[in-house]
Parts: structure tokens; C-alpha cells; sequence
């Protein structure tokens, strides 16, 4: 399970105690350079995060926490480097049960509470959590706070004499360099 991950915290769930337990989770420096390839973001300067583990009814366990990070990524506006910071809370729940039943249409319904993941060989990869939340938080786009996305101008359209507010202008003016 934990193999191929770039940030491994395995949990045994036969250690979890009646109060629950916490874990402080700081990446390396290795680490996070791995996790930036495979975020595919320029670094992950540092990524920190407080979990706990706790169980409840039906021998669900739930894992709840927060996580801190921060992302060096490109603008997608001006090409420049820019750090992003990251803080988002978490709640995942898991059981070694199947919460699956087979008989079950494959239609999910996202308005219905999702079941527990499933507990792979007695641990919960507590770093794997916290990669996929951070992944989820990642800005797709990032900008340069401050920074207008109107300066943009297609300078090849104006400078042809092609009028740019026709959505297909910049074919006409690639197909006349063609001839």
C-alpha cells in the first residue's frame, strides 16, 4: 500500500486507543520534492499537518485533522513564480468492512452520505490523506494577486487586421499563412 507513496505515514489500527491518538505530520525535504512532481507544481516548500484518529460506531474509524502547506507555482497570467499558501481542515472515514453491497445498482448518489474507505491489511496511510486533500486544494490557475487577466490582447489578430471579437479569427489568420 504505502510502496510507491511520496509521503508514508502508515497507521496500525490495532494501536488506536479508547481516547483516540494524534500525529503531527511534517513532509521532508525530500518529500515534498516528490510530492511537487507529482502535484506537477514548481515546490511545495513545506507541508505540515496535525491528524487525529479516532473510532466510533460500526467500527468506523474517523480520521480528522488540518493541514498547512505551501506551493511555489507559475501564473498563468504573467509566467512568474509565485508561492501559494494552502490551510484546509479534513475528515475521512474508514472501515474493514465492505461498505459496498454487490447487489447495489452503480449509480452513486453525491446527496447521500458516502460510505467508509475501506482499511487495506490493518493501516491507514495517514500522509496518503493528507497528499489527496492538498491535491484538492491545489489552485488549478493561479494569478498574481492583483494582477488583471483583461491586459491580454491576441496582438497577432489586431496586427493582421482581423477582428478579434469572431471566435474563429485566429484560424482565418493561420489559413491565409498557409496559401
Amino acid at each position: 500500500m504505502t510502496d510507491n507513496v511520496e509521503l508514508s505515514r502508515p497507521f496500525k489500527i490495532d494501536t488506536l486507543t479508547l481516547k483516540g491518538n494524534s500525529q503531527h505530520i511534517e513532509a521532508t525535504e525530500r518529500e515534498c520534492q516528490q510530492l511537487a512532481k507529482r502535484l506537477e507544481v514548481v515546490a511545495l516548500n513545506f507541508l505540515m499537518a496535525d491528524v487525529n484518529i479516532s473510532a466510533g460506531v460500526d467500527d468506523v474509524i474517523t480520521v480528522t485533522g488540518s493541514l498547512d502547506a505551501e506551493v511555489t507555482q507559475i501564473c498563468v497570467v504573467s509566467g512568474n513564480r509565485i508561492n501559494n499558501p494552502v490551510s484546509t481542515p479534513f475528515e475521512l472515514q474508514f472501515s474493514e468492512s465492505s461498505p459496498y453491497d454487490e447487489s447495489e445498482e452503480d449509480e452513486v448518489d453525491f446527496q447521500e452520505v458516502q460510505p467508509p474507505e475501506p482499511i487495506e491489511n490493518g493501516i491507514i496511510d495517514l500522509g496518503e490523506i493528507v497528499s489527496q486533500f492538498l491535491s484538492m486544494e491545489i489552485d488549478p490557475y493561479p494569478r498574481t494577486s492583483g494582477l488583471p487577466f483583461s491586459d491580454y490582447s491576441d496582438d497577432q489578430n489586431t496586427k493582421e487586421g482581423v477582428k478579434s471579437d469572431h471566435p474563429f479569427s485566429a484560424l482565418a489568420v493561420l489559413k491565409d499563412k498557409l496559401k
